[in-house]
């Protein structure tokens, strides 16, 4: 048979096996015959999908201008000897064919595009939306001031966008990232996400893309392949499999990186993304923690030489429950959670209570990353009597000075927030908003031109630590003192929240201010 060599049938021989089989004439090798040509070929594939829908118009036609001239006769092309065994033949093959020819054109039931918002988001359409069928406007474009969203493409490509971002929708299956971070799901493949220096094309994976003007692009790669093309076309592509990373500087050339998927939020979260210890209890592994989309993670106690304190660290009361008391001369304490890593917005969050220091040097309170003036380390610090609220992430610090200079290491218990927005002006300078007891202090930035880019995975990296300092110096200073009630959250806390960590320790809406922006200053 035809279908069986390699020879071509012809448009001529096609349409008389597709007309047989219509009126229920077709012979049992014909039939056997025209299986095998839409089995094996695409062109009789596409050829009958075009005779039906052909035919289908010449019915329709015919039957309304048979209902004009009073009749519902419409002249067969071929007569059959038993009409009504035929048709039923030939319902029966159409029915049979239809299900065939469906096998190779499936359609996957899709869900709608949609956007959907994280409780904390304050995000926006820039131009563009969603029609009312629930498909993108062309051109549609949206800002992520915080927070994070999930996004679903008419294609059916998932990603998911944390703020603060500017994302925009390039194609049915590309979006162009000018700043943010995606987690992008593309079972199908042919999925292109673009940036100001590199396009990543998908090969049918899930992974993530970081891009941001001041600090370098990265792609992370959990699942399939992914080729990174450099914008420049001096740099070569390179291709990333599961497990794999990938930065690209600020021209675009490539390197490979650690991968860790931990820098990515990578589900749309039901409430705020944070770790949490209360310190009311010390168990075997320390002060145990709690939190939403960040695993768990005991806080110790050590002394300067880095070993554990053996003795079972007794709680004192605090300002809810008990509290972490630090009043030896060389103890800090550390938890098993590596810190919010690379520029991702973050709010740290705790009560303390101290002492002035004995000392003129900076007395760190919390911190985490590794040491160095290259923007890798985040450190939250105060001087000698608590009138300074400081932040040092590079070669310089970013300070916030109390009221009038009045002291919050004044042996009484004081709520300090320190906030970054994840955003930076237009000298590169990170937004910064600290808070003390709840009321927003001025900041004054440090313009070394040193970007937020926390590594929380090289090694000689510290895990988020509290009284000390990441580097090893003789006789470095501790912090004597108690800290009640730590949160680290990944988003910008607003001054709604803040005040509902001060008054019930829990956040019980998200009402409020914007997660993005300054409040008006108090002091």
């Amino acid at each position: 048979r035809l279908a069986m060599s390699d020879e071509s049938p012809t448009p001529r021989r096609f349409e008389q096996l597709f007309q047989d089989l219509e009126d229920g004439c077709i012979t049992g090798s014909d039939h056997a015959e025209l299986m095998d040509l839409l089995r094996s070929r695409p062109e009789a594939r596409r050829s009958y999908i075009r005779h039906m829908r052909f035919s289908s118009l010449l019915y329709a036609k015919a039957e309304s201008i048979a209902e004009l001239e009073g009749t519902s006769t419409v002249p067969a092309r071929v007569r059959n000897k038993h009409p009504f065994i035929g048709a039923t033949v030939a319902a029966a093959a159409m029915v049979a064919l239809a299900a065939f020819i469906a096998s190779f054109f499936v359609i996957p039931n899709r869900p709608p595009a949609s956007v959907k918002a994280a409780p904390d988001t304050v995000w926006s359409f820039v131009r563009g939306g969603l029609d009312e069928k629930h498909r993108f406007l062309p051109g549609t474009a949206f800002s992520v001031e915080g927070g994070t969203l999930d996004v679903r493409l008419e294609s059916g490509v998932r990603f998911i966008v944390e703020g603060p971002a500017e994302v925009s929708i390039a194609a049915r299956n590309a979006i162009r990232m000018e700043s943010g971070r995606v987690w992008v799901r593309a079972d199908d493949g042919d999925f292109t996400v673009h940036t100001q220096r590199l396009d990543v094309v998908d090969l049918g994976t899930e992974f993530g893309v970081s891009s941001f003007p001041e600090i370098d692009d990265e792609v992370h790669v959990a699942s399939g392949r992914v080729r990174v093309v450099p914008k420049h076309k001096s740099f070569s592509p390179m291709e990333l499999a599961a497990g794999q990373a990938a930065r690209a500087d600020v021209v675009g050339r490539l390197r490979p990186a650690a991968y860790d998927a931990s820098r990515f939020q990578t589900q749309l979260p039901n409430s705020p993304t944070y770790i949490h210890w209360s310190f009311d209890e010390s168990g075997p592994l320390g002060f145990s923690s709690t939190g939403s989309g960040i695993p768990g993670a005991p806080m110790a106690v050590y002394s300067l030489d880095r070993k554990r304190v053996a003795e079972p660290v007794t709680p004192v009361p605090g300002r809810f429950g008990n509290a972490l008391r630090l009043d030896a001369p060389d103890l800090f304490a550390q938890a098993d959670f590596p810190g919010i890593e690379g520029n991702a917005a973050r709010s740290v969050a705790f009560w303390i209570r101290g002492e002035p220091a004995m000392s003129d040097k900076a007395t760190f309170l919390v911190c985490w990353g590794l040491a160095g003036g290259d923007g890798r380390k985040w450190v939250l610090a105060t001087n000698r009597e608590g009138s300074r609220m400081s932040v040092g992430w590079g070669g310089a610090w970013a300070q916030a000075e109390t009221l009038a200079g009045e002291a919050f290491l004044d042996g009484r218990w004081h709520h300090l927030c320190y906030v970054f927005t994840g955003r930076s002006d237009d000298n590169g300078v990170p937004e910064l908003i600290h808070y003390l007891d709840g009321e927003p202090i001025m900041v004054r930035g440090a313009d070394d031109g040193v970007p937020v880019d926390t590594d929380c995975g090289a090694k000689g990296s510290w895990p988020l630590t509290i009284g000390t300092q990441l580097w090893t110096t003789p006789l470095r200073p501790t912090f004597s003192g108690c800290v009640d009630e730590l949160y680290v959250f990944r988003g910008a806390l607003n001054p709604v929240q803040i005040r509902q960590l001060i008054v019930r320790n829990r956040l019980d809406s998200f009402a409020g201010a914007p997660a993005s922006g300054p409040p008006e200053l108090k002091r």
